[in-house]
């Protein structure tokens, strides 16, 4: 359905050139639509299976399955029609659409796997897409490795609605359960494409495991209100209803360090203080724990010239008087000594001796 450009009137003056051209391929289908049929469980998405709205049209050529190994990634729609349609019209719209594909595009069935409606049901769109891959189709061409998955209005400006956001990310997140895609945020899936005519058949391409029509064909598709909500919106409703846990954990790098049989050599280097951030302070508790710098070595300046000279001569001039009241007080000791034994001398000499004889001294 979508296209690189798209022809639209500008406000209610009219339909577009593509509504009319689905009410008239849905022209001569409508007097057979269907009774509504039971929904079929697709993990947590309910499908409205095509018996719903087509049982009476088959397919109009051969359909192909993809192998279930060759589903790598799934690819989001608009079908840049019309917003303002009541759920009873949706039936016929789809009809509207397998007609439009079948006798305008020459493809053999409604192009797209899913189709999801403005009030959030999931509608099963190309024939078997319920039971396996059913291959589809798109403008621009398709690349392969994907199922296709389309928002039935058109999201240019408006985007889709919560319970249409909703109903996708539960039915891309069943399909994702069933094909083992991871679609967490940031995973990738590469291939080698079928031919578009943005990816040539033979180009290697790398794509998000939930992309927009635009990553793979030059289009505007799925409009840029929807586009910009896959990441933010439909990839996380997607990871939940697939119940898919955190991104998986990076791969250990191969330039990481081997450690060494040989044991550390202690370093030499001072332990320094580790830094402290602007406006903070060391808690008093951890200050014993900081290591401390050493001590500077001391260093020793050069004698300027000529002052050796100077405290030399200072010095001799100091131990002059020393040298002199040395001598002078030991002349004076020599002279006190000398007085004293002179007088104890003199003192002997004076006193009279006594008579062996005298008549007060007793025998």
């Amino acid at each position: 359905m979508c296209g690189p450009t798209s022809s639209r009137a500008d406000g209610p003056s009219g339909p577009t050139r593509r509504q009319l051209l689905l009410a008239g391929a849905a022209a001569p289908l409508l007097p057979r639509l269907p009774r509504r049929a039971p929904a079929v469980a697709l993990g947590s998405a309910e499908v409205q299976p095509r018996s719903a709205w087509g049982a009476d049209l088959g397919p109009r050529g051969r359909l192909s399955e993809e192998a279930p190994q060759d589903v790598r990634f799934l690819l989001v729609h608009h079908t840049a029609s019309s917003n303002g349609y009541a759920q009873s019209e949706v039936p016929g719209i789809l009809r509207g659409f397998y007609g439009f594909h079948t006798t305008q595009k020459g493809w053999p069935d409604l192009a797209y796997n899913f189709m999801v409606d403005r009030f959030g049901r999931v509608w099963e769109g190309r024939t078997g897409s319920l039971d396996g891959p059913v291959k589809g189709d798109a403008t621009g061409g398709s690349q392969g490795f994907a199922l296709l998955a389309c928002f039935i209005g058109d999201h240019t400006s408006e985007p889709p609605s919560a319970a249409a956001l909703d109903a996708m990310g539960a039915v891309l997140g069943a399909l994702a359960l069933r094909h083992q895609i991871d679609v967490r945020p940031g995973s990738k899936a590469t291939f080698v494409s079928r031919g578009s005519n943005l990816h040539p058949a033979g180009t290697s391409v790398t794509t998000a495991t939930i992309a927009g029509h635009r990553n793979m064909s030059r289009t505007s598709c799925p409009g840029d209100a929807c586009y910009r909500l896959l990441p933010s919106r439909l990839v996380p409703a997607a990871v939940a209803a697939a119940g898919l846990a955190a991104p998986p954990p990076a791969a250990p790098s191969s330039t990481a360090a081997v450690p060494s049989a040989a044991p550390p050599v202690p370093s030499t280097a001072p332990a320094t203080v580790p830094a402290i951030p602007p406006g903070e302070t060391v808690p008093p508790e951890s200050l014993s724990q900081l290591p401390l710098d050493p001590a500077p070595p001391p260093t020793v300046s050069p004698a300027p010239p000529g002052l050796l000279d100077r405290v030399s001569r200072t010095a001799e001039r100091r131990r002059e008087p020393v040298a002199a009241g040395a001598a002078a007080g030991a002349l004076l000791t020599v002279a006190g000594m000398a007085a004293l034994v002179l007088r104890r001398r003199g003192n002997r000499e004076a006193t009279p001796r006594e008579d062996p004889h005298h008549p007060d001294e007793p025998d």
